[in-house]
């Protein structure tokens, strides 16, 4: 999913191209509030990255960061629990995108 003309931008990537390694630049695990192993699926067209965290399956935003041999050690602010799972994810993206048909403007996810 690619849609970058909502806020700045949000990018989905399908599930078969998700990073297995961190050479593609992209944490595969967080160094910070113990989130541990991740698998990062997405980013926000301004630096930051969506992921899952494996243990809990939760998602989290880390707001754009130092990503080192694929562990990210923080950002420009603190990683933010967005949704309880994948499927909540995706309503609240949802629900980001019927805000900006209605108004142009888009609410924060």
């Amino acid at each position: 999913m690619s849609l970058p003309d909502i806020n700045n931008g949000y990018f989905i990537r399908p599930a078969d191209r998700l990073p297995v390694a961190a050479d593609w630049g992209l944490p595969t695990r967080v160094d910070v509030e113990s989130i541990g192993e991740v698998a990062t699926f997405g980013s926000d067209g301004g630096g930051g990255f969506f992921c899952l965290a494996r243990h809990r399956g939760v998602i989290y935003h880390l707001p754009a960061g130092r990503v080192d041999v694929g562990v990210y050690t923080g950002g420009l602010g603190d990683p933010r629990m967005i949704a309880d799972d994948f499927e909540a994810f995706l309503t609240r993206i949802l629900v980001v995108i019927r805000e900006f048909v209605v108004s142009g403007a888009t609410v924060e996810l």
